[in-house]
């Protein structure tokens, strides 16, 4: 919306005129305005590593060469998750809402377990800056109760397989590059500033 300019008080003793009152009422706020800030995309590659940070191997791997190229757009640093072989989901627990899992126990899967409608979380915080958000998991909606958990963190929209039919598949799974091809397609077809959340599959 716009924000019109508020008219100058009427001095002349007009009991019509438009001015500011002292009155019980709060003035009305303008409108909010979409953030033009950038994009934000993340994707939680599910066995993306550096090995080469392990020098006592010894095997002269120097690691994602690529990856480690790209020096203006990628934020980079050490992470340490608490799942380990499986509970994806509890690492997009901590990683969406900035809780730790440290303080629920083991064997406790948040997604599938707790009611999230009021977790503060980065798809609702986006969404109040006016990012458009997306999350997206090439596989069933339905694993680890992702598709009620992204609805109750308000993302605007899932994409799950059946929004990769004609994906290339590697071992049977929908390619990391399909995702990320659906990412670029998505920034090249809408302006707003956008929200994606990118959990690969394939890996």
């Amino acid at each position: 919306g716009t924000v019109a300019e508020s008219p100058s008080p009427d001095t002349t003793g007009n009991q019509n005129s438009t001015a500011p009152t002292t009155g019980d009422a709060a003035p009305e706020q303008p409108e909010a305005l979409p953030y033009d800030g950038p994009n934000v995309i993340a994707i939680m590659n599910e066995t993306f590593s550096d090995l080469s940070v392990y020098q006592n191997l010894h095997a002269g791997y120097e690691g994602p060469t690529y990856f480690k190229s790209i020096d203006d757009a990628v934020q980079r640093g050490d992470l340490y998750v608490s799942a380990y072989g499986g509970g994806t989901c509890n690492t997009e627990f901590e990683f969406l809402t900035g809780n730790s899992m440290a303080y629920l126990g083991q064997g406790v899967y948040p997604y599938t377990i707790y009611n999230l409608t009021h977790a503060e979380n980065l798809a609702q915080q986006f969404s109040n800056l006016g990012y458009k958000t997306t999350a997206m998991h090439p596989n069933h909606a339905t694993n680890w109760n992702r598709e009620n958990v992204y609805n109750d963190f308000g993302f605007d929209q899932f994409l799950a397989i059946e929004d990769f039919q004609d994906a290339d598949t590697l071992r049977g799974m929908v390619t990391d590059a399909a995702t990320y091809d659906k990412i670029i397609e998505m920034l090249q077809t809408d302006d707003s500033p956008q929200f994606i959340f990118d959990v690969t599959m394939q890996n």
